[in-house]
C-alpha cells in the first residue's frame, strides 16, 4: 500500500468521523428537544434544577449554599433538605453560562450535552488504550453506554457524573499524548465532584507529574477564591446533604449506590473502618506506584478504588466505571477472565430491572444492584487486572513515565 493510499483511508476515516459527530450532535439536540421530558418523567433534571438555581444565586450575587437563596431561583418544592447545593463552588461557577436561558432549555441542553459527553468519553479513552475495535464491537460498545442505567439516570436527573466522566477520560487521553498541563486542567474540572475520583491527584502526586499537579490544582484554586465568602457556609448544606441522602429513614443502606453503605450499621466504628480501608487504598497505590506495572494497571486500579471506597457514591457516579471497563476490555486478548467480570458489572442492573418490572420491587431498590453489586465485581476485575500485571513482570516503562 503507497502513500497516496494511506493518505486518502486517513481522510476518510476523518471525513467519517466528522460525519458521525455531526449525526451523533443531530441525535442529541433532537432528543433533548423533541421528546415530552418534562411532562413524561416525574424526577426530570431535579438535580440540574439545584445546579441552575446555585448559579442563578451566583450570579445575583447570593450564597448557593443557603437554602433560602437557593430556593429563590428554583421552582416551588425543586430544593429542600436533601437537594441542597453542596458540590464545590467550581460547577455552579460552570453553570453561570446557562442561567441566560430559562430553566427547561438549560436542562434541555445539559441533556444534549451529556448525550455526546457520553460518545467523546468512549472515543478518547479507546484512543487513550490505542484500541481499535471492529465496527461491530464499537458499535455495541457505544449501545452500552448510551443505555448503561446509571447514564440513564444521569440524563433524566441531570446530574454532572457525565461531565466527571468526560473529564477524566480527556485527561487521560492528553497524558497519553504527552500534553501533562492540559491533562491536569481537565482532572481538574473532573473534581466538580470530588468524592467519586478523590484519588485523581494522589496518583500524580505517586506518579510525580508535577506540571499536571499544578494544572489540576489552578481550576480549584481560582474558583475558591472567588468564592471564598461563601464557603463557611458550604461545610453544612454538605454535612446536610450526604445526611440527607444516607439516613433519610434510618440506616436505609439498600437505597444507597455506595459500596460500603453496610458500614453506616456500626455507626463509630463504621466510619473508623471506611478510614482505615482508604488508608489502605493510598497505600496500596503508593506500592503499586513502585513496581512496573504499566500505566493502564495503575489507572484501573485508582479510578477503581477512589468509586469503592468514597464514603457517598450517586446512582449516576457509577457511570465513571466505564474508563475502567474499557481499559480492562481492551486487553481482552491476554485478560479475559477480568473482562468477563467487567461484562458482568456492566450487565448487572438488568436483573434487578427485570424484578422491578415483574415483581413491583420499587426502583429504589436498583442502586444496591448497580451501586453494590456492581462495584464490587469492579473491583474484582481491577484486582485480577492489577495480580495479571505484576505477574506478567515489568512493563515496558515505568507507570510514571508513560
Amino acid at each position: 500500500m503507497d502513500d497516496a493510499t494511506i493518505e486518502l483511508s486517513r481522510s476518510q476515516r476523518r471525513t467519517i468521523g466528522l460525519l458521525a459527530g455531526l449525526l451523533l450532535l443531530a441525535a442529541a439536540v433532537t432528543i433533548a428537544w423533541a421528546l415530552p421530558w418534562t411532562s413524561a418523567v416525574r424526577f426530570w433534571a431535579v438535580d440540574f434544577t439545584v445546579y441552575y438555581a446555585a448559579a442563578s444565586a451566583l450570579v445575583n450575587g447570593q450564597n448557593p449554599y443557603v437554602l433560602a437563596d437557593l430556593s429563590a431561583h428554583a421552582p416551588p418544592k425543586a430544593t429542600g433538605g436533601v437537594l441542597l447545593y453542596s458540590y464545590p463552588p467550581l460547577l455552579a461557577q460552570m453553570f453561570t453560562p446557562l442561567t441566560a436561558l430559562s430553566l427547561e432549555d438549560a436542562s434541555r441542553l445539559w441533556l444534549a450535552f451529556n448525550l455526546v459527553a457520553i460518545a467523546l468519553s468512549i472515543f478518547l479513552t479507546l484512543r487513550a488504550c490505542e484500541w481499535s475495535p471492529r465496527p461491530a464491537v464499537l458499535g455495541l460498545l457505544l449501545f452500552g453506554a448510551f443505555l448503561f442505567f446509571p447514564s440513564l439516570f444521569t440524563y433524566l436527573l441531570g446530574q454532572a457524573s457525565v461531565f466527571s466522566l468526560l473529564m477524566v477520560s480527556l485527561g487521560l487521553w492528553l497524558f497519553r499524548r504527552e500534553r501533562p498541563i492540559p491533562g491536569g486542567l481537565a482532572w481538574g474540572l473532573a473534581w466538580v465532584k470530588p468524592h467519586v475520583v478523590g484519588f485523581l491527584p494522589y496518583s500524580l502526586l505517586l506518579e510525580r507529574r508535577w506540571r499536571a499537579l499544578a494544572a489540576f490544582a489552578v481550576p480549584l484554586l481560582v474558583s475558591l477564591a472567588l468564592a471564598a465568602p461563601l464557603l463557611p457556609a458550604w461545610i453544612d448544606a454538605g454535612l446536610t446533604s450526604f445526611g440527607g441522602n444516607t439516613r433519610t429513614q434510618g440506616y436505609d443502606f439498600p437505597y444507597q449506590a455506595t459500596p460500603l453503605a453496610p458500614l453506616d450499621f456500626l455507626g463509630t466504628a463504621g466510619w473508623v473502618v471506611r478510614v482505615a480501608l482508604m488508608l489502605a487504598g493510598a497505600a496500596a497505590l503508593y506500592w503499586l506506584a513502585r513496581r512496573d506495572v504499566g500505566w493502564k494497571a495503575f489507572t484501573i486500579a485508582q479510578l477503581t478504588l477512589g468509586l469503592t471506597l468514597t464514603p457517598y457514591m450517586g446512582r449516576t457516579d457509577v457511570a465513571l466505571n466505564m474508563v475502567p471497563m474499557l481499559l480492562i476490555l481492551s486487553d481482552w486478548d491476554k485478560a479475559r477472565g477480568p473482562a468477563w467480570l467487567v461484562i458482568a458489572a456492566w450487565l448487572a442492573p438488568l436483573p434487578g430491572v427485570l424484578l422491578e418490572a415483574l415483581a413491583d420491587f420499587g426502583w429504589l431498590l436498583l442502586p444496591l444492584i448497580w451501586g453494590s453489586a456492581m462495584q464490587w465485581l469492579m473491583t474484582g476485575a481491577a484486582a485480577w487486572t492489577v495480580w495479571l500485571a505484576l505477574k506478567s513482570g515489568p512493563a515496558t516503562q515505568p507507570a510514571a513515565q508513560q
